[in-house]
């Protein structure tokens, strides 16, 4: 209260203390001095209670309360509530004005709304872009490497032993590198973009285990390695092509991270669940980068794996393609000894697995067929291309003709009496022109539908269903000599039914 020294001492006059608050302007100006006071003493010699609020000049607030004592007296509190006022005056004033605020924030938020929407959508057609830029570059990118390959593997056919078959063994590891790179990179655009859509079977799990064990023990064998499987019974409820290669990309990554040692494939059962591990005595991760090995291209940096090949992608698909398919992905390691990585997959039903489709008797063993004497049409409208392809068909025995459009195809034919016992066509051509199309052209002059195969760089769903709907086989460039030559033994099979039957 900042009162004068002396002023309150025993004895005191209260009304010496009302006088002195009067003239320092507590009790307002309202009244005169001796009327503020006369007030103030009547209060107290009635014993009345009262309460009231002191603003002061020096802008604190007081709550006066009053109350006489039971034997005579009277007692005055005094409860500093500056702060409280102030609150409630920001408190009024924000009310005052909550109204209008909530208006101009309902506008701010309107327009944020639609700047969002308007971002999203943008969004959205940027990774739509990006996926068609992707398609359309890998078109571009896999053409010449489509031809690299070819001729690569042509002159490996007259070099298979030697200095330079090695130094082909080499080149051919380097476009399969870049190959993958554009593939991959494809792939995890379309998972990105979300334009890959599950289909969701019923399959047995030892269908997947079956064939990967074959493929790791040939890498393992070549690494030194020991690789083992535990064969299960139990039937998934997955996609079985994009299961494959999430338990196919952890292999690949345990072969790799395992200098020696073993790798194991198995799963367990818990509840309604399956999962699906893969154990491996490499390296192991440190704890820090459990979940950048995640990341595109993040590869573990250690002595004993320095010379690994690989492009630090393969567990960056493996997570997005689980996540797509709502399955959990789990990891675990000890630094030195090892790593798991696992995926948990529903069960399934063994009443519900397809029965895998018969092909007319036609699913003849034909690999190993001899391709000598096959008449092979090829179109495509890069001439490297064709000439690739050729040296390599008559590699094998094959009578080929080359051709960059159906016209040209059909004009070469003519001339040199040759109908085509198998068509390979790109399935973009010249002129927006495409491969389906030059197919059906050439059917319907020979009246009859050829066996064929459409070769392209295009992996988008809807490509990959106009060529089925065509009934012609599917080949991703850059073309390999191993699944050309399987494709075309399987052609070759056809083109015999077809003529028996006919």
């Amino acid at each position: 209260f900042q009162f004068p020294e002396g002023l309150i001492s025993l004895g005191r006059p209260i009304a010496d203390i009302i006088q002195h608050n009067a003239v320092q302007g507590d009790y307002g100006d309202s009244d005169s001095l001796d009327s503020m006071v006369a007030k103030r003493l009547e209060v107290l010699q009635q014993g009345r209670t009262h309460s009231h609020l002191r603003y002061r000049k020096d802008g604190c607030v007081l709550e006066v309360r009053g109350n006489a004592m039971p034997g005579g007296g009277y007692v005055n509190t005094y409860l500093d509530i500056t702060e409280y006022k102030r609150t409630e005056k920001a408190l009024k004033e924000t009310n005052e004005t909550l109204e209008s605020r909530v208006n101009e924030r309902t506008k701010e938020l309107s327009v944020a709304n639609h700047q969002l929407t308007s971002a999203k959508v943008v969004a959205d057609q940027a990774n739509q872009s990006k996926t068609r830029f992707l398609a359309a570059a890998s078109h571009d990118l896999l053409q010449p490497l489509n031809a690299a390959r070819l001729f690569s593997s042509a002159v490996s056919q007259k070099y298979p032993e030697g200095e330079l078959a090695e130094i082909l063994g080499h080149l051919d590891d380097s476009l399969g590198a870049a190959e993958e790179l554009i593939s991959t990179l494809i792939d995890i655009s379309k998972l990105d973009a979300g334009n890959l859509q599950p289909e969701l079977t019923h399959f047995h799990i030892n269908d997947i285990f079956q064939k990967l064990s074959a493929e790791l023990k040939v890498m393992c064998q070549e690494k030194g390695i020991e690789f083992h499987h535990v064969q299960s019974h139990h039937t998934v409820y997955s996609d079985q092509s994009h299961l494959r290669r999430i338990i196919q990309n952890f292999l690949t990554n345990a072969v790799r991270y395992t200098p020696k040692g073993k790798v194991l494939l198995g799963c367990r059962q818990h509840g309604n669940q399956l999962e699906i591990q893969v154990w491996d005595t490499g390296v192991g991760i440190p704890p820090q980068k459990m979940q950048e090995v995640f990341e595109e291209f993040k590869r573990l940096d250690h002595p004993a794996t320095n010379e690994t090949k690989g492009l630090g992608l393969g567990l960056a698909i493996a997570d997005r393609t689980a996540r797509m398919l709502n399955h959990q992905l789990k990891i675990d390691s000890w630094q030195g000894a090892g790593s798991v990585f696992s995926i948990l997959v529903p069960l399934g039903d063994s009443n519900l697995v397809r029965k895998p489709k018969q092909e007319n008797g036609a699913s003849v063993r034909s690999k190993s067929s001899p391709l000598a004497n096959l008449n092979v049409l090829v179109i495509d409208n890069e001439k490297p291309i064709l000439v690739g392809m050729r040296k390599l068909l008559e590699g094998w025995g094959c009578r080929v003709v080359t051709a960059i459009d159906v016209s040209q195809a059909l004009e070469l034919m003519l001339a040199d009496e040759f109908e085509p016992n198998v068509i390979l066509i790109d399935y973009h051509l010249d002129l927006g022109a495409t491969g389906v199309e030059a197919l059906a052209r050439v059917r319907e002059v020979y009246n009859h539908s050829i066996p064929a195969a459409c070769i392209t760089a295009d992996r988008t769903d809807s490509v990959i269903e106009t060529i089925r709907q065509a009934n012609a086989f599917v080949l991703h460039k850059p073309v390999k000599p191993a699944p050309l030559r399987a494709v075309l033994s399987q052609l070759q099979a056809k083109a015999k039914i077809n003529v028996l039957e006919n």
